[in-house]
């Protein structure tokens, strides 16, 4: 009897504990937002706001869409509902309802609500950015299930339905797909889902180029120069890139890797129209469409002076064979930029037999001694020109030559009779390079 006592009265014990427990947790239920089953004519939702793939900055309001009046109209139940709200005035007739009350408004809310009477009416979340984050747009907006049913006015704004059923709930329909409703009094979190701006995404491509001798040819080697962009330390050989629009950026061009290599201008091309934008740097450069940044590396030139002739010329004058070849070297002028200027140097260091030195000349057989300023004409010491006016004539390798224009010395040949019975024969101007003919004989007299 004792035993079956004690075994009712832990009965009761353990009966009195899961009591207690569960008073307990009522409490704390009834303490808390208690979910309930949906009772769609009094119905509290609790809404969170997040983001994703970006940060930015928006307003959110509220309105109501009659659902009778929405559905009078073609698209999904958030589109359908933009149109109602647009003919009958969005902040006049979509801001009348008792139906509901709404929790907080305004800019950059990390949380709202709506409470109210759901039938044949669903509230509508207005998103409105801001300040999106930089290349961003609107992808659509989510919650727990997946993508809700909204519609896009434009790419910055965004309308939610946010009614009854969780997820897009005509899409579900659809798909014959049993709508999820939401418990009453529960908490749900909208996600503002961002994705790259087309409109936004630029392409910024840097050419280097350098002239073949007939064109324009890219190189992305570095094999005659690099580059560096913005900020950055390293040298580039080439660079394409993706960049949001309002991108800003700038070039320095001053490196070449060829003795004879230099940068003579970057330009770019923006909407077909090609403008330059600096030397050898461009200082910063916004870029506002697709932009391609070409550097023009052109070719320095070396100016060879030849004494003229170099083959082999020789005179014979009275038996003597005479080599009248030029002796002695002018020093070339190495890496000469097209458009730059040259001073025709002296010649002093050249000497020739028989020969007066009088200019240069890119023509070796020039004869005349009237003096032109022009490449092929004859050019005085000291004289400026410039041998290559444009890089576009000037690729690897090239050099101009100017040729030494002689002019052969004159003598007076003067012929003594020396008391012959002649009349006295002229002088005779001949030049170096002339052959003279003897005069015929004459006759002297027998002096006693």
């Amino acid at each position: 009897m004792i035993k079956a006592w004690q075994s009712q009265k832990d009965k009761g014990r353990k009966s009195l504990v899961l009591v207690t427990f569960i008073i307990i947790l009522l409490f704390i239920t009834i303490s808390s937002k208690v979910v309930y089953a949906l009772d769609t004519s009094n119905a509290t939702f609790y809404i969170g706001i997040n983001q994703e793939g970006g940060s930015g900055s928006y307003t959110i309001t509220w309105y109501d869409s009659d659902d009778n009046e929405a559905n009078m109209r073609s698209g999904t139940s958030a589109e359908k509902a933009w149109k109602s709200l647009e003919e009958n005035g969005r902040d006049t007739w979509g801001k009348l309802t008792e139906d509901f009350s709404f929790g907080p408004e305004g800019y950059d809310i990390p949380s709202t609500s709506v409470s109210g009477n759901f039938t044949s009416h669903t509230p509508y979340l207005y998103i409105q950015v801001t300040n999106p984050p930089e290349g961003k747009r609107i992808a659509g907006v989510r919650d727990d299930s997946g993508y809700m049913s909204t519609y896009q006015p434009d790419k910055y704004s965004i309308l939610v339905d946010c009614g009854i059923y969780e997820g897009d709930w005509l899409a579900d329909k659809n798909a014959g797909r049993t709508p999820k409703t939401r418990e009453d009094n529960s908490d749900y979190t909208i996600t503002i889902v961002w994705e790259d701006d087309p409109d936004q995404q630029k392409v910024l491509n840097v050419n280097p180029l350098y002239w073949t001798g007939s064109s324009w040819q890219e190189f992305t080697d570095g094999s005659y120069g690099n580059f560096k962009i913005s900020d950055s330390n390293a040298w580039q050989s080439d660079v394409y890139m993706n960049v949001t629009k309002g991108y800003t950026y700038s070039i320095n061009a001053t490196r070449s890797n060829r003795s004879n290599v230099y940068v003579d201008k970057i330009t770019k091309v923006e909407n077909g129209t090609e403008t330059k934008i600096g030397t050898t740097s461009t200082g910063v450069q916004t870029l506002n469409a697709d932009t391609t940044v070409n550097i023009y590396y052109k070719f320095t030139y070396d100016v060879i002076f030849n004494p003229n002739p170099t083959s082999v010329t020789t005179k014979n004058i009275y038996g003597d064979t005479i080599t009248t070849n030029p002796t002695g070297s002018v020093t070339t002028i190495k890496n000469v930029k097209a458009g730059n200027s040259i001073t025709m140097p002296s010649a002093s260091s050249l000497t020739r037999t028989g020969y007066e030195f009088v200019g240069w000349s890119t023509n070796p057989s020039y004869s005349s001694l009237s003096f032109s300023s022009s490449l092929g004409g004859l050019n005085r010491v000291g004289t400026t020109v410039t041998p290559k006016s444009s890089g576009v004539n000037v690729s690897n390798g090239t050099t101009i030559t100017f040729y030494a224009i002689w002019k052969p010395i004159s003598y007076t040949v003067h012929y003594d009779m020396n008391l012959a019975n002649e009349e006295q024969i002229p002088d005779k101007r001949v030049r170096f390079d002339e052959t003279v003919t003897a005069p015929d004989s004459v006759t002297r007299e027998e002096v006693l």
